[in-house]
């Protein structure tokens, strides 16, 4: 935390501006970035200055739920030189956070301050700023700031990658305890048709055991339960079948709302083919780009090296026509935003401390999807995974 505020401090100091403001709900990444207040209704703030962090919580009518938060803010916003409070609710009980913050500028810095506020504040935060005589222009100071990750923040993504590794290896396993009908290589589980919901539903109460949130991102996809596939409209369900590439993806939130990502393809019962084939220009293709960049590469070097080592496989890795088939190759920062910076095509330098989603898929309309996601940090010396998970296609060998 202590570093989160530094860094900001620090671009304060660069932008020469008085004070930096944030206002969101819970899901604002900048908001939760600054001040780690978890869940709460409403809005709340975060004006930083060039010695002060303060929090502005949320105008709840009974204020007393939100102590704990606060505390939490006082106590993990300590930084050198840096003092921490929060802003009490005004007496006129209600006051809208965006006001509340205007004045606590105001309480901090004076009339007239130059006061930055990321590109996405709402638009109400910035119109008290103004009517408070403040001039207001936007910053991604905080955005750039999240993009490198502290050895603390490093751990909590960790933390989240093991969840999802723990249940992916439980939705494999449920794949490998399957039954498959002769006639309609239908998957049977537990004496019944296994479908893609209910393995998505057996993948998230794995992660909630594992204790994270699924947020709502887990997808199990093959091609009989594709929306729109004349396998799923002719079947009396959205069951899976052997022969076919199923994709698990999970990107879980951890408690203190980190993210990870994981994707992996298997195929119960598969015979190679075209499917053994594209596994094996992803999985090679996710290695090539994690073991050619180096720190100091520009980020969309890791896209290219994914990309052509796809090639090398004979896929085309430009191909994007759905009706011939797809390629993808990528790689995009994870943090408190499930995709955040830096951005694939970035010509930034790769810093230690980046963590980022890497991917590879090969996509044909007759055959199905292959898809592979990992998680990676940017080390002092090399790019690593941030957790080992296995990429087999068989998902017995999890």
């Amino acid at each position: 935390m202590s570093q989160s505020v530094i860094r900001v401090v620090d671009a304060l100091a660069a932008a020469n501006a008085d004070a930096l403001v944030v206002v969101g709900d819970r899901f604002d990444a900048d908001l939760q970035y600054l001040a780690r207040l978890g869940s709460f209704e409403a809005r709340a703030a975060v004006v930083v200055t060039a010695t002060e962090a303060v929090v502005c919580p949320p105008a709840d009518p009974r204020p007393e739920q939100f102590t704990a938060p606060t505390t939490r803010f006082h106590e993990t916003s300590k930084a050198a030189g840096i003092d921490r409070g929060v802003r009490p609710i005004d007496a006129d009980d209600g006051a809208p956070v965006g006001e509340r913050a205007a004045a606590a500028v105001t309480s901090l810095v004076g009339s007239n301050a130059d006061v930055v506020v990321p590109r996405a504040v709402p638009h109400d935060a910035a119109v008290y700023l103004e009517r408070a005589g403040h001039d207001v222009r936007s910053t991604a100071a905080v955005r750039d700031a999240r993009t490198v990750k502290s050895p603390a923040e490093i751990d909590r993504l960790q933390a989240t990658q093991s969840a999802a590794v723990t249940a992916m290896r439980a939705v494999f396993a449920i794949l490998a305890a399957c039954d498959v009908a002769d006639a309609s290589r239908a998957l049977r589980w537990q004496g019944d048709p296994l479908s893609a919901d209910r393995l998505r539903r057996e993948a998230n109460a794995a992660l909630a055991r594992a204790g994270v949130d699924p947020a709502g991102n887990t997808a199990v996809r093959s091609p009989s339960t594709a929306a729109g596939s004349a396998a799923a409209a002719s079947a009396d369900d959205d069951v899976l079948r052997a022969g076919e590439p199923i994709v698990v993806s999970l990107a879980p939130s951890g408690p203190a709302g980190y993210h990870g990502t994981l994707t992996r393809t298997v195929v119960v019962d598969g015979d190679g083919g075209w499917e053994r084939r594209a596994h094996l220009a992803v999985e090679s293709a996710i290695a090539a780009g994690i073991e050619t960049v180096d720190p100091g590469d520009p980020v969309s070097l890791l896209r290219e090296e994914v990309a052509a080592e796809i090639g090398a496989y004979g896929f085309d890795p430009t191909l994007t026509d759905r009706t011939t088939g797809t390629t993808h190759a990528g790689g995009y920062g994870v943090g408190l935003a499930r995709r955040e910076r830096p951005a694939p095509d970035s010509s930034a330098s790769l810093r230690p401390g980046t963590v980022l989603a890497v991917e590879a898929s090969v996509r044909d309309p007759d055959h199905g999807a292959i898809r592979l996601r990992d998680l990676v940090v940017v080390r002092d010396s090399a790019v690593e995974r941030l957790l080992e998970c296995p990429t087999a296609l068989a998902p017995d060998r999890y």
